[in-house]
């Protein structure tokens, strides 16, 4: 955008609402706060067409395959390569401040301190707030919706392909996973187009490996 001159966004917020014809210049104080408050955030998105067309755009600047991960390979990594993990987390649960978490293993509720909370109840107001997954990766258990190239269909894990499922061939809906609380094996149907930005949804770009994903559904 400003290669090409043009404004930073195509609209202004008031923190809440658009304002319809004000632009975001560069430089600007408005610009500062944004750099200064929300560069560290997940980006929301408007609808899944902005998330898919980023990552590609992402895959011809790098000349490497990246594209948004079929639900698949999303959860195949929020589960750590598979495992069996309720949450997305550096141990499999969610540790909120002041709480406990039940391990159905033991059958006994679980202590922790403040220095191990892993997760909180509103929005990841930074990425990285909170520890890793045991692969290394931040933010999929963090209450914001991200995502996936698949098609949504309610019974498609019913008949679907033991290796790299790629979703139905067509559909209304686009699979997004994570969320509110959401557990790894937890899936959200979303319109593909939206009429607003929603700071909850947000997408994370996979570099396409040869190695095939397994259905974990």
């Amino acid at each position: 955008r400003q290669i090409n001159g043009l404004p930073v966004a195509d609209n202004k917020w008031d923190g809440y609402h658009i304002i319809e014809g004000e632009v975001v210049e560069r430089d600007s104080e408005d610009y500062e706060y944004l750099l200064t408050r929300k560069k560290n955030q997940s980006a929301g998105t408007k609808n899944w067409h902005q998330a898919k067309d980023y990552c590609q755009w992402l895959g011809n600047l790098t000349i490497l395959p990246f594209d948004l991960p079929t639900e698949a390979q999303w959860e195949y990594a929020a589960r750590n390569r598979g495992e069996k993990r309720y949450y997305a987390t550096n141990n499999g649960y969610l540790q909120y401040r002041n709480g406990q978490y039940f391990n159905p293993s033991t059958g006994y509720y679980i202590d922790y301190a403040d220095d191990e909370v892993n997760a909180g109840t509103g929005l990841e107001d930074s990425l990285g707030k909170w520890p890793a997954n045991p692969l290394g990766i931040y933010g999929m258990s963090n209450n914001i919706s991200e995502w996936t190239n698949d098609w949504y269909s309610p019974d498609y894990y019913q008949g679907s392909p033991e290796l790299n499922p790629q979703g139905p061939k067509s559909g209304e809906e686009k699979v997004m996973r994570d969320g509110k609380g959401s557990m790894t094996i937890n899936r959200v149907n979303k319109p593909i187009k939206r009429d607003s930005y929603y700071p909850s949804s947000s997408f994370r770009c996979s570099l396409q490996q040869k190695t095939p994903a397994i259905a974990l559904n």
